[in-house]
């Protein structure tokens, strides 16, 4: 899942993706989505590569990259976003995404 961050530190807005880059249908309760017609990013796929290499072994962890024209940059891995207490809407995307994790035995 990939999540774009627009108008951080003002009126952040916030769209989320598949790792096809198709928007979905969710936001976060206190982030409403931006409507802004995004083109995949040229570094899509590399950021795709960096961000598996970073997370492997981790069952969850948010990988922060930016691509700032043309370069691709790395901000920090964030194991609890939102210290994991900002639902999303519709709530049943909370369920669809705890499916997903699957943790170690």
């Amino acid at each position: 899942m990939l999540l774009i961050v627009s108008g951080r530190g003002g009126d952040q807005r916030q769209d989320f993706y598949d790792m096809d880059f198709q928007l979905l249908p969710v936001q976060r309760k206190e982030h409403p989505n931006s409507n802004i017609k995004r083109t995949v990013p040229l570094g899509f796929e590399e950021m795709k590569h960096i961000a598996s290499h970073l997370s492997a072994g981790i069952p969850h962890v948010r990988v922060d990259l930016y691509d700032i024209n043309g370069n691709i940059y790395f901000g920090e891995l964030t194991f609890f976003s939102g210290s994991g207490n900002i639902p999303f809407i519709p709530e049943e995307w909370d369920y669809k995404i705890g499916e997903w994790l699957k943790l170690p035995q």
